[in-house]
């Protein structure tokens, strides 16, 4: 009897086709978000906003702690390290979840740039075998848009958004460049 229902909740996590593997639905905000005149016009870019968040009871987000957060606490130096916020979901087109991290890093000198620019982000990309660092900056929300390459292929563009607009990111082998 329990092999059915394991099948079952095995095949209800698998990814649909032409879809990416997520690790987790998107929790709906409690509040209302304020959206600024800087992501307004990474929307009308054609730009969807990534959400990210903080679920500290959740094993997804003691495993972004643990393989994530401290060992880049580890490489600065720092140990104090507040509520992190995440997302997981694809960025580089290739239907593998990728890693975007706001770590807060209190103690950290890297942890905030100035008012404008906001928090440290980084980008971790998942290339169904390992992970690497495909981007280090600073930002207020990290935004995505699917372009076609001229080979036909579908993938993703950044939007590092922040107070005075949004710089555009592209794909540049294993490392996402500046666009603008």
């Amino acid at each position: 009897m329990r092999l059915p229902i394991l099948v079952l909740a095995l095949a209800m996590l698998a990814p649909l086709p032409g879809h990416a593997q997520f690790f987790f639905d998107p929790k709906p905000p409690d509040l209302e978000v304020e959206v600024g005149p800087d992501e307004l016009a990474s929307k009308a870019a054609g730009f969807e906003t990534i959400q990210t968040g903080d679920w500290p009871e959740e094993e997804r987000t003691k495993m972004v702690h643990e393989h994530f957060v401290l060992p880049l606490a580890q490489e600065e130096g720092a140990s104090n390290i507040g509520l992190t916020d995440y997302a997981l979901i694809d960025v580089t087109g290739d239907g593998f979840a990728d890693l975007i991290l706001f770590p807060r890093i209190v103690d950290s000198k890297l942890t905030f740039s100035g008012p404008s620019d906001g928090p440290r982000v980084l980008v971790y990309v998942f290339d169904g075998e390992n992970w690497h660092r495909a981007l280090d900056a600073y930002a207020l929300e990290v935004g995505r848009r699917k372009v076609t390459q001229p080979d036909g292929t579908e993938r993703y563009e950044l939007a590092l958004i922040h107070d005075k607009g949004f710089d555009r990111y592209v794909l540049d082998g294993q490392s996402f460049k500046r666009a603008n």
